[in-house]
């Protein structure tokens, strides 16, 4: 089947277009619950002069068109739902990058997990796990901006806490994560607010 607004090629049973996010019919994606020999009022017919429907009319804005009176992609403006606009191509970078940085934090925290079981086990090295995990959980599972900024600050007196008591640079890692987290999260929520509003999605 194609999809009605871009033309793409698509599965059979798709619900929206994988290529520009426009909801596909029912009709188009499951043709045979309307019968196998339904009339397409398109075409010609039996009716009206030079054999045409005069109850058909085509559609004044191109098959490639906005309706200016429906949704983005008319049909009454139907939408992605958040798991499919998770899923669609034009957001997979900026996933990646929120997953990456994500995945990042928990290493940290393991390693500092680590330190504590074999080192020493204090109350301040368990506070910073469980923050640090939180704050992963925050920015992975809800693409929390506010998450990937108060990991940037705990990043930074991280690294500025290190560097007095030891005179080295350490926990870098936790910080230019957290700049990614911050930089993915917001490119996330843009899109989606984007996506919500004109129905539009990103080029990336």
């Amino acid at each position: 089947m194609q999809c009605p607004n871009c033309g793409a090629q698509l599965p059979d049973n798709s619900s929206f277009c994988t290529s520009c996010g426009a909801p596909v019919n029912q009709y188009q994606s499951n043709p045979d619950s309307f019968g196998q020999n339904t009339q397409n009022y398109g075409q010609q017919t039996q009716y009206g002069p030079n054999g045409q429907n005069p109850y058909y009319q085509q559609n004044p804005y191109g098959p490639n068109t906005q309706n200016p009176y429906q949704g983005p992609y008319g049909g009454g403006g139907a939408k992605m739902t958040r798991q499919e606009f998770d899923r669609h191509p034009a957001i997979k970078r900026c996933k990646s990058n929120i997953t990456g940085s994500a995945i990042t934090i928990y290493i940290c925290a393991g390693v500092t997990f680590l330190i504590n079981v074999l080192l020493t086990m204090n109350f301040f090295g368990m506070v910073d796990i469980l923050l640090l995990v939180g704050l992963g959980l925050g920015i992975h599972l809800g693409k929390s901006r506010a998450c990937a900024i108060i990991l940037c600050i705990y990043g930074a007196i991280n690294v500025l806490f290190i560097l007095i008591t030891t005179g080295r640079i350490g926990g870098w890692l936790i910080l230019v994560a957290a700049i990614y987290a911050i930089i993915a999260t917001f490119k996330y929520q843009s899109a989606w607010t984007m996506y919500q509003n004109t129905g539009m999605l990103p080029n990336t």
